[in-house]
């Protein structure tokens, strides 16, 4: 057993889309209750300001949504976040690998948004 005698529980909470604000305030009400992590939005404004608040707490941010966006381009994303989804660059730098080693000229990438 990792954590004897402890008991981990999930705090679901919905925000609307988009809306910072109540990103901000149900974060901060979670971080009252003294959550362990937290889970990001899929909303791109709300999980950047989510992850600002957690960064600043020092409390793990685990990004659910796929950030096209580079980190070796926008910089780290955190000492205390993480995306579940690969980088971009380490991304095309496998599919490149993958080319390479099959002799591929040309690939097919399908993917769902």
């Amino acid at each position: 057993d990792i954590l004897p005698e402890v008991e981990l529980k999930a705090e679901i909470v919905n925000i609307p889309e988009d809306d910072t604000f109540t990103a901000e305030h149900k974060t901060c009400h979670l971080l009252e209750k003294g959550v362990v992590a937290i889970f990001g939005p899929l909303s791109k404004s709300s999980s950047e300001h989510i992850k600002s608040i957690t960064d600043s707490m020092e409390i793990p941010y685990i990004e659910t949504r796929w950030n096209y966006r580079s980190q070796k381009v926008i910089g780290s994303a955190g000492g205390y976040a993480f995306n579940l989804h690969p980088d971009i660059t380490t991304l095309s730098s496998a599919y490149l690998d993958l080319m390479e080693a099959y002799h591929w000229k040309t690939i097919t990438i399908l993917y769902q948004d």
